[in-house]
């Protein structure tokens, strides 16, 4: 259940139910809750609505050039995978992996993504079958959190 779910089902809970009808100016109304409580409601939850997790880039995208922290999932590899000259045993194999870094989605639309070294990399759009290259694919994204300002509502 989403943030928002909660509210809903919160507000319900505080819905009051009269016997007779209410009326505000000429409409009927079923219920109704005290604006107060309303806000109350909402501001408990939002810490919570503000604390963003990791999005899918399959369920949804940042706008293009905004910078976000995003997740680089990195192919296995082996080097001289294809040098026939390479003696298999001299063959260096090198596990798949997982980067959290920053990086933005380009109007193309590629990832460009900042590697250990703080060099532009983009992004390979899916995983290929040549295990001689890697593969970069961002996989998941999530938004820069709000910078530090001083104060109670940085704790």
């Amino acid at each position: 259940m989403n943030v928002l779910e909660k509210i809903l089902e919160e507000i319900e809970e505080a819905t009051f139910q009269e016997d007779a009808p209410v009326y505000v100016g000429d409409v009927e109304v079923d219920g109704y809750v005290l604006a107060s409580r309303v806000e109350e409601i909402i501001r408990s939850h939002m810490y919570e609505a503000n604390k963003v997790g990791w999005i899918s880039v399959a369920e949804r995208l940042p706008e293009v050039n905004e910078l976000v922290i995003v997740t680089v999932h990195v192919s296995d590899w082996v080097s001289n995978y294809g040098d026939d000259w390479v003696r298999e045993e001299d063959k260096k194999y090198y596990p798949e992996e997982f980067l959290k870094t920053v990086g933005w989605l380009c109007r193309n639309d590629k990832w460009i993504y900042l590697d250990e070294y703080m060099q532009e990399t983009t992004c390979s759009k899916s995983f290929g079958n040549d295990k001689g290259c890697i593969y970069n694919v961002v996989t998941a994204w999530q938004p820069l959190p709000e910078p530090y300002k001083g104060g109670k509502e940085n704790e």
